[in-house]
């Protein structure tokens, strides 16, 4: 059975608009928890949502950071 609450970095990656290379290094510096299967990590589809959500509130009305 596929727990459908876990997706991959590239899908992470996809979701946080980021590069899945940041990914992978969030999870190596320990600020995304991430479940090592295989070569592969998968991270919880919830807490790139809910990144995605803080970034988005950091970015402000005009979805600029610091303006």
């Amino acid at each position: 059975m596929i727990n459908r609450d876990l997706i991959t970095t590239v899908e992470a990656a996809q979701i946080l608009g980021l590069d899945p290379s940041a990914i992978r290094h969030r999870i190596r510096k320990g600020k995304l928890k991430a479940e090592r299967v295989g070569r592969d990590h998968l991270v919880s589809r919830r807490t790139i949502e809910a990144e995605k959500a803080a970034r988005k509130e950091k970015a402000g009305p005009l979805g600029r950071k610091g303006c």
